[in-house]
């Protein structure tokens, strides 16, 4: 629910941004143009303009969304980000066309299957008195139906070039900007291994889910966490602050069979979620993913972790904490099977504190533990 919300919360953002450089019908004032070269012969005709666009989101925003619509967008669990108002909005032929050439290049740009984001659309027949209003609409649609696709571009402005002869545009050509921290050679390339990488993290990912889809619930969901365990290592770095939101929160990094990259508990909470997602379970077993703040009595920080719904029991599932060298790695998943077993039998777990528990960092789930278990009648 928590996911669905959140992504509701952008789609209305991307959508009250794209009213604002639409504005009403005929209105199109958010897009400023410049003139750059016009030249005119009875023989041909050749206009070059740039067309500033504003209040697309940040490019790691933007990012997020696009991970996000490219994880879960063939699953149905989510809503479709993907719009289609332009296609049908449009009711030009001319317009249609570009506006579908574009969305399919921006589109084959942000996948990785294409690097140069100079995008020709040709066969068109256009008054040149019209070709600047025509693009300006396609424009202002395309923020509006794929603003994730364009997580790469600079958002500052467009270049279009207008070519055709006498009083007729047949050809125009995109020129976006790549964001510097996508650019391969140059500014209107990106580069491929960037681009491609939330692609492949998605292919390994269903890889991993289809390797453990015969076993037993509860065996599989342990191998999903140990299988994140093994790809990744905590990035204490970006925890511990001055790294911009990007990657080490994402699913890419864990995924992307780099070791060099590592993330964060988001990333580690939403790489379990995505393969309990993916996964087709025996019983009425469901994930959730849960954020909130973790503390130990001395110090507390924000934190992500799942719950498991398991056999009618909720389980806590902190996959940060079950790395190797995390602060619960064994221990907790230890102290939670044994309290299971106990119960399984019929008998009354208690749970006795050694002194060295306060050494924890994990203190305070400790106590919560103890004190559920030392009292059977929160539970019987």
């Amino acid at each position: 629910m928590k996911k669905r919300n959140e992504i509701l919360r952008r789609a209305a953002a991307l959508v009250t941004a794209a009213v604002m450089l639409t504005g009403s019908a005929g209105d199109y004032a958010a897009l400023s143009v410049q003139a750059e070269e016009t030249s005119v012969t009875e023989r041909s005709v050749t206009e070059e303009k740039v067309f500033a666009l504003e209040e697309l989101p940040d490019s790691n925003e933007l990012l997020a969304g696009y991970i996000d619509q490219l994880f879960y967008g063939d699953t149905g669990r989510t809503v479709s980000e993907l719009g289609i108002v332009g296609d049908k909005k449009l009711t030009d032929p001319n317009e249609k066309k570009m506006y579908r050439e574009l969305k399919a290049s921006i589109e084959d740009i942000a996948d990785g299957s294409r690097t140069s984001s100079v995008i020709s659309v040709s066969g068109l027949s256009i008054e040149v008195s019209e070709w600047e209003r025509s693009v300006k609409k396609v424009l202002s649609y395309l923020l509006m139906d794929c603003p994730y696709s364009l997580y790469w571009f600079d958002k500052n402005s467009a270049v279009v070039n207008a070519k055709g002869s006498g009083t007729t545009v047949r050809i125009t050509t995109f020129s976006f900007t790549v964001a510097g921290e996508y650019q391969g050679g140059g500014r209107y390339v990106t580069n491929t291994s960037k681009m491609a990488a939330a692609k492949h993290a998605v292919s390994y990912a269903k890889e991993i889910a289809a390797k453990h889809a015969a076993e037993p619930d509860r065996e599989k969901l342990t191998s999903y966490c140990r299988e994140i365990c093994s790809l990744v290592s905590y990035n204490t770095s970006a925890a511990n602050g001055g790294t911009a939101y990007g990657n080490p929160w994402q699913i890419i990094w864990v995924f992307d069979r780099d070791p060099s990259t590592n993330v964060v508990c988001e990333g580690y909470s939403k790489a379990f979620q995505y393969l309990c997602d993916l996964s087709s379970f025996e019983g009425n077993t469901v994930c959730y993913t849960a954020t909130g703040v973790m503390g130990d009595g001395r110090k507390s920080g924000n934190h992500m972790w799942n719950i498991v719904t398991l056999n009618g029991a909720n389980y806590l599932v902190d996959v940060t904490n079950c790395d190797s060298g995390g602060a619960g790695s064994d221990d907790v998943f230890g102290l939670l099977e044994r309290v299971e077993l106990l119960m399984e039998y019929g008998c009354l777990p208690y749970v006795m504190r050694f002194e060295r528990y306060r050494e924890s960092p994990l203190r305070g789930m400790y106590v919560t533990i103890a004190r559920w278990a030392n009292q059977p009648g929160l539970f019987c």
